[in-house]
């Protein structure tokens, strides 16, 4: 696939409008819409914060077993060591942030990746109090 590389990718751009991706260990076609729909997207998400929050518990919780439990200080810690990393400040004592946080934690839980918060009586919403 290396050797094709260039002509797979104007093929694929200008016939499909796919991007073509090449790296050592994978081939990925990504196709982004220039356009973003009223249907794309989380509804309860209000900020684009939200978002880099949500993929910041998913990368958290990959790391994590349906068995492991952990506090919320543990994923604030990490996100917080994360964004710090890439020279974005955060601060916890933002109602807005914290905010963000929560819904993106509550959209996390709702996909099954965040259910040490239910096994441990924890809830993020009344639901699960």
């Amino acid at each position: 696939m290396k050797d094709q590389y260039t002509e797979l990718r104007d093929w694929f751009a200008e016939h499909t409008g796919f991007l073509l991706i090449l790296t050592r260990t994978m081939a990925k076609l990504d196709k982004a819409p220039l356009v973003a729909e009223p249907w794309m997207g989380f509804s309860e998400f209000r900020e684009p914060r939200d978002y880099a929050f949500f993929t910041y518990a998913l990368w958290y919780l990959e790391s994590k077993t349906e068995l492991d439990q952990f506090v919320l200080t543990d994923i604030v810690e990490q996100v917080t060591e994360q964004l710090a990393a890439s020279g974005i400040g955060l601060d916890w004592e933002n109602y807005q942030h914290r905010l963000s946080m929560v819904r993106a934690l509550k959209k996390a839980q709702g996909a099954g990746r965040a259910s040490p918060y239910r096994r441990r009586g924890v809830g993020l919403g009344p639901r699960h109090a």
